[in-house]
């Protein structure tokens, strides 16, 4: 059995009414959370960060409930388009997987490391970088490499706005890591 409480779930059936699905079977899980949309469905989000809700319609269906929207390399207006978009909330009469802030992917990557990131985009590692980057305004996570100078500095500041670090498109060795 699985109970749930107003949306959570618990150890012990909710006082009041209860609806029982019977889930005989089947397999229940709790919804997936990707960390990483690019984009699907025909939607790139970094082309097209307001079409991030269409991305979260499609998603339940392979069973994610949650996901970080990636917006990679790109211009700051590019990443103030994505959160404007993120900030904006759903259109009425949404339902899909819910975003959970966005995925910067980039610019502070190693240029050695851009794969489909455009290499023109790619910048140092500074707090000039990060302006407005937040977890109130809407980012989550930021992937960059921790061997480029001033990263460690950058990765200290985000984490102190609330935001995960992680590393990556990197040439960083385990010790740098």
């Amino acid at each position: 059995d699985v109970h749930v409480d107003d949306g959570i779930i618990c150890d012990a059936p909710p006082s009041g009414g209860v609806d029982v699905v019977d889930a005989s079977g089947c397999v229940v899980v709790p919804g997936f959370v990707d960390l990483q949309i690019n984009g699907a469905f025909g939607v790139d989000l970094t082309a097209t960060p307001e079409r991030l809700w269409d991305v979260g319609v499609g998603l339940p269906r392979f069973g994610v409930t949650g996901f970080l929207p990636t917006i990679v390399t790109s211009t700051p207006a590019t990443v103030d388009r994505a959160l404007r978009a993120l900030a904006a909330g759903p259109p009425e009469g949404w339902h899909g997987a819910r975003p959970l802030g966005l995925h910067l992917e980039g610019p502070m990557i190693a240029p050695s490391r851009a794969g489909a990131h455009d290499p023109s985009l790619i910048v140092p590692p500074s707090t000039e970088a990060i302006a407005g980057w937040s977890h109130a305004a809407g980012v989550a996570l930021v992937t960059l490499a921790p061997e480029l100078p001033g990263a460690l500095a950058v990765t200290a500041e985000l984490v102190r706005r609330g935001i995960v670090v992680a590393a990556g498109h990197t040439d960083a060795d385990a010790d740098q890591a």
